[in-house]
Parts: structure tokens; sequence; C-alpha cells
């Protein structure tokens, strides 16, 4: 099975600008997910994965949606190995 090449730091990146015009500070915003504030700093910075539920819950709180979009041309796409 092939899955879409992405770059966590640009979900990180997405996550970090709404959570500002948010007025939000990362504590705060931990707070409010229920989640440690290392957490958030992971996501944002992308250096260390997280799994999918803590995501989708910083996200939920900032009002953001996760979509998962069928596969098209013109995405790269890894080999299988």
């Amino acid at each position: 099975m092939k899955y879409p090449v992405f770059d966590a730091t640009h979900i990180g990146e997405a996550i970090r600008d709404q959570r500002k015009e948010q007025g939000l500070s990362q504590k705060q915003l931990a707070e409010q997910a229920g989640l440690p504030q290392n957490i958030i700093s992971r996501i944002e910075t992308g250096k260390e994965g997280t799994r999918v539920d803590r995501l989708l819950r910083v996200m939920a709180h900032l009002g953001m949606q996760f979509v998962i979009i069928k596969q098209t041309d013109g995405l790269t796409m890894p080999e299988d190995d």
C-alpha cells in the first residue's frame, strides 16, 4: 500500500498559526485539550510524532478539521518496500 508523503511540520505550523490567531498560549491550549504542554510543543515543531487521537483532540479544540483526501494525480507517493 502507498501513502501520501507529508511533512509533519506543515501540520504543526498550521496548528501553531491557528493557536496564535486565537490568542492562546501553548499552556492554555494544553489545558483545554487535557494534554501536557510539551505535547503541544512537539506537535507544533513536528520534531516528534504524536498519537492521532492527541492530534485530533488539539485540532478539535482549535476548530480545525483533519481531512483525508483520496489519492489523485500529482501526489508524491513512496514506493512499496
